[in-house]
């Protein structure tokens, strides 16, 4: 990349689904990634019988992703590959409209970063 590029990631929000994950009940995770109160993931279509059930497939997703990450894990990776001022952003936020896309569905359980090439 070129010094001054911008990239923007947009990947599973580790530290949001581990949060709803140790939290009791179903609430928080059908906040993130459910709908209704009848565990089926909105997404794939699936019915989820444990909330490890739910973490295992949005980490995996079906072998597109191989690694979580959260904020903090991913800043310390883009700062160690020679980039600066990362920020976290949101969904539709970003410092190039062109590179603001993602399915509006997956807001609330995305997290979105950006960087700039130093």
């Amino acid at each position: 990349m070129k010094v001054g590029a911008v990239i923007r990631i947009i990947v599973p929000d580790a530290q949001a689904f581990l949060k709803a994950y140790t939290a009791p009940g179903w609430d928080e995770m059908i906040k993130l990634r459910l709908t209704g109160g009848d565990r089926k993931d909105i997404g794939y279509g699936l019915l989820y019988e444990t909330k490890m059930q739910v973490v295992n497939v949005v980490f995996r997703q079906f072998d597109e992703h191989k690694y979580a990450y959260d904020f903090e894990t991913l800043r310390a990776l883009l700062v160690s590959a020679g980039f600066e001022d990362v920020k976290r952003t949101e969904f539709g936020v970003s410092r190039l409209p062109e590179l603001a896309i993602d399915m509006k569905w997956r807001a609330r359980e995305s997290l979105y970063v950006e960087a700039v090439k130093s």
